[in-house]
């Protein structure tokens, strides 16, 4: 008499082993501006039936940076991302949404759902996309109205993962091609080589789960740190009524919308005086930035922009 018994799995770790191993993971980050965006594409090979669940993992201090992440498969289904769950420093919670290996202390996870069930032996491939949008810190952190900008970007060799990967490789876009220096806690940079503006890193094989190897690269860019500190809305509703005293304002009915936004440069704050004569001479490099942009409706009429002080500013539509 012989009995089989199939275990079905609908999260990352199942039986007390995980439920994938990444076959391959081709990485590519984009720190041209100032939002770092990253794609990852991961071919990822299933030990179990019925899994339903893949999951991404990073150390706190990264997932803390993460603005948005989305997840989608090979068909271009978009997945759904439950909310990340982070480990306690001082503790590690039980095992991975039910299964019975333990989340390290420090790291961050998000379970996306698969479109369909995975069965073992099978492979499900995944695009994970994600924005920093404060993962380049200004460094130094002042610099004189002439002096070059630059930025350090805190990351890993590694596309972390709560499971383990066979080979992988990431390539980084940079802003310009002036690179300044690549830092390993290695204290050597792992298989990194430059081309002008791109960094190839790896290929690597044979990395654990969870394993990390942290890196900073340390560069030039012209891009400007442009961030929103406060933004409101006012919408006004106007009724087809010629009585109405809003109608002048939106021309008889429609919507009237106002919006408000505070805008800082977040870059390397300015060291000593400031020249318009040398700002006006240096053109469009440097990292301030002298426009800003939006998409409107294209039934939009009406648009103007006034400063805080209340210039009436050029625009172009």
């Amino acid at each position: 008499l012989v009995v089989a018994a199939l275990a079905s799995c609908g999260v990352g770790v199942c039986g007390g082993g995980p439920a994938f191993t990444n076959l391959q993971v081709t990485r590519a980050v984009d720190a041209s501006g100032h939002v770092v965006r990253m794609a990852a594409q991961v071919a990822a090979f299933s030990h179990v039936n019925g899994a339903s669940a893949y999951e991404i993992a990073m150390p706190s201090t990264q997932a803390s940076g993460v603005a948005a992440l989305a997840v989608q498969d090979r068909d271009g289904n978009k997945l759904v991302v439950a909310p990340m769950e982070c480990a306690e420093a001082d503790a590690s919670r039980g095992g991975s949404r039910g299964g019975t290996t333990a989340t390290p202390a420090g790291w961050c996870t998000w379970r996306v759902a698969l479109a369909r069930a995975v069965d073992e032996g099978q492979v499900v491939e995944l695009i994970v996309s994600a924005a920093l949008p404060h993962a380049l810190r200004p460094h130094p952190a002042e610099v004189a109205q002439n002096d070059p900008h630059l930025v350090l970007l805190k990351g890993d060799h590694f596309f972390t993962s709560p499971y383990a990967t066979e080979r992988q490789q990431t390539r980084m876009r940079l802003a310009t091609d002036r690179l300044e220096s690549i830092w390993a806690a290695t204290a050597e940079p792992r298989n990194a080589a430059v081309h002008g503006d791109a960094v190839v890193i790896g290929p690597f094989e044979r990395i654990e789960a969870f394993e990390t190897s942290p890196m900073e690269v340390h560069f030039e860019t012209d891009a400007p740190f442009v961030t929103v500190t406060r933004c409101e809305r006012e919408i006004i509703v106007a009724p087809a009524s010629l009585w109405s005293p809003w109608s002048w304002l939106v021309g008889g009915a429609g919507v009237a919308i106002e919006e408000v936004y505070d805008v800082r440069n977040t870059g390397a704050a300015l060291r000593g005086g400031f020249s318009r004569l040398e700002y006006a001479s240096r053109g469009a490099r440097g990292n301030s930035f002298r426009r800003l942009a939006a998409e409107l409706p294209a039934a939009a009429r009406g648009v103007y922009y006034r400063d805080s002080i209340g210039n009436i500013s050029t625009s172009t539509i």
